[in-house]
């Protein structure tokens, strides 16, 4: 079942038709199941006995995102000039819902050609705009941005699950990896990458006698947050040789979590080293992983090079 967007649509009553057209439109959208609500008395917005700022608030309890319709239906002095502004309200109405919602989910909408003077902290911040004509009707003059904004909506929302689901497996794991030599063991960590909206990974690669033998770090990652996937890929380097030259590595890698509801505890892929210059000889390792305790994450950051060795020899035994 699909989840309800609810949207918060503001105008002055000057142009309520221009909010009840975004919101027929809004509301026949097929990407998502939406509930418009234009902020009017007849549309039940105000109740009667509440103040007009107790509605507000209660709408921004339930209010997804916002969208302010800006037209210049004022006339305001500012330093010796008179200049075409919007209604005061609308303007309160806008700060009001940047404030609860975010400024990245309340949207501004105006007339191209009818730009009204905005506060010059709004300047520079990108609105959605219309372009009126005798020969195109409201509906059909409002289409792209209507899509424009389903196309942000759409985006911000992505944003959240893709957020939610790095939260979810961020931490300590083990990985217990399968090679022809032997099963060998890495501790790694799942950490938010900010920067480009993903995630990192970073990790040490220690032999079945808990002996290290490698540190890595995901280069990039790519997320298939539906399929709770990550594809990677890394670049490592072995502990430096009797000559002092460490031998640097590179490769590929997909991990899967358990789909099991909130935070998965454990998950499977591969990875696979990959020498530019003996491709063929790439092989696959299949992995198996399970999220790290806190006391094994602090051993593995803290501790000592004896206890990291117990240890990684305890999880391989008991896994």
């Amino acid at each position: 079942m699909k989840r309800t967007v609810r949207i918060f649509i503001a105008s002055s009553s000057e142009n309520l038709d221009v909010a009840h057209t975004l919101s027929d439109k809004l509301g026949r959208s097929r990407r998502k199941t939406f509930r418009i609500v234009p902020a009017s008395w007849d549309q039940g917005t105000f109740k009667l006995s509440e103040t007009y700022i107790e509605s507000l608030e209660k709408e921004m309890d339930k209010a997804d995102f916002a969208i302010l319709v800006l037209t210049p239906n004022d006339v305001t002095r500012i330093r010796d000039e008179e200049v075409e502004t919007p209604r005061d309200n609308v303007l309160f109405e806008l700060g009001l819902f940047m404030g609860r919602l975010h400024r990245e989910r309340c949207f501004m909408l105006y007339e191209h050609d009818d730009k009204p003077k905005l506060p010059t902290d709004l300047l520079g911040v990108g609105a959605a705009t219309y372009q009126k004509s005798d020969l195109v009707g409201l509906e059909k003059a409002l289409a792209p941005a209507c899509k424009e904004i389903l196309n942000r909506v759409s985006e911000i929302l992505e944003e959240k699950k893709l957020s939610q689901f790095v939260s979810q497996i961020e931490g300590g794991w083990w990985e217990r990896i399968e090679t022809k030599a032997g099963i060998e063991l890495s501790s790694f960590k799942i950490f938010p990458n900010d920067k480009y909206k993903s995630l990192s990974m970073q990790g040490d690669h220690f032999d079945g006698k808990g002996v290290l033998i490698g540190s890595w770090k995901s280069v990039v990652v790519a997320i298939q947050e539906g399929q709770r996937k990550l594809f990677y890929q890394w670049e490592g380097e072995h502990p430096p040789n009797k000559d002092g030259d460490a031998l640097r590595v590179q490769g590929f890698g997909t991990l899967e979590f358990d789909h099991a509801k909130g935070r998965p505890e454990k998950g499977k892929g591969g990875f696979m080293d990959v020498d530019p210059n003996a491709i063929s000889t790439a092989q696959w390792k299949t992995v198996h992983i399970k999220r790290a305790t806190k006391s094994h994450i602090r051993t593995m950051t803290k501790g000592r090079l004896a206890d990291k060795k117990v240890l990684v020899s305890q999880v391989l035994d008991d896994w």
